[in-house]
């Protein structure tokens, strides 16, 4: 455990539902850590099924509690973080109005408490960086006015591993290779490709920091391996995709531990996609 995270004794996740925020959690209260979670429940009825499943797998370890998603805000307030997670990994989290409230609120514990955030964001999409970027920041910095407590703002490529969503790409391709669904992925689709991480690579980094990190502000996890990519994609035997790396400074540049063999953690992925989400259709 970092030197950063030792110093924690209570962390809240908002969406720990989410891919990312899921993981994080898991690797926390491995760790001993007392972990609460917030759920927005999802509306589609198998991400629901799987929703509700990931939060059985979490609630077997006595460090983990559940906030409900009517009265988390309430709950949140009472209590003495030492670190908040806010994992929204969509396209466009700022279009919800509902997202916008949840983002208010949890700047707002973090202000009274001088909690310090890590803000988790998704670089997936067609929309160029520079503009996404300045359309959050500006956003975030109109309903923050002038934050007191450390933060950082953290951009993810596309990310695979265990407990993949649902309606993702790679989700959709895996449906289809496997035999779970015979609906086939619009081969009209543009798939933009930023960069691919394993959910291996991403979790240390975000659980084992130094307070050092947080004095960057906005950090952007790479691979640094084009050829990662385009193993990737042919795994899923998708040829035609538009490849837009992510530039910006060195300094906001980080490049996780990478894992031994991306063609094992593919396999490993496809295998538990098949014996998981299988019994989820029948």
């Amino acid at each position: 455990m970092s030197t950063a995270l030792k110093q924690c004794k209570h962390i809240l996740i908002v969406g720990v539902h989410q891919f990312e925020g899921f993981h994080i959690c898991s690797k926390l209260v491995e760790e001993g850590l007392l972990v609460d979670g917030v759920v927005i429940v999802p509306k589609n009825p198998l991400q629901k099924k799987i929703c509700e499943e990931e939060m059985m797998w979490l609630g077997r370890n006595a460090h983990f509690h559940l906030l409900e998603e009517d009265s988390w805000i309430e709950d949140a307030s009472k209590k003495q973080y030492d670190l908040i997670y806010y994992c929204q990994t969509d396209q466009h989290p700022i279009d919800d109005e509902a997202e916008k409230h949840r983002l208010e609120k949890t700047v707002e514990i973090a202000s009274l408490k001088q909690t310090p955030i890590i803000f988790i964001f998704s670089l997936e999409g067609e929309n160029p960086l520079e503009d996404r970027d300045e359309e959050i920041d500006s956003w975030m910095q109109q309903i923050g006015q002038k934050w007191t407590f450390p933060y950082l703002f953290v951009y993810l490529p596309t990310v695979f591993g265990p407990w993949q969503p649902l309606g993702h790409w790679i989700s959709n391709s895996l449906l289809e290779c496997t035999g779970i669904s015979r609906s086939k992925t619009n081969a009209n689709e543009k798939i933009v490709i930023r960069d691919i991480l394993h959910i291996d690579e991403i979790v240390p980094v975000l659980t084992e920091f130094d307070e050092d990190l947080f004095a960057k502000k906005t950090i952007y996890l790479i691979s640094d391996d084009k050829e990662r990519i385009k193993k990737v994609m042919s795994f899923f035997d998708i040829f035609h995709y538009i490849y837009k790396p992510v530039s910006k400074s060195e300094h906001h540049l980080v490049v996780p531990k990478t894992v031994e063999n991306i063609e094992k953690s593919l396999q490993e992925l496809k295998d538990f996609f098949l014996q998981n989400t299988r019994r989820l259709y029948t």
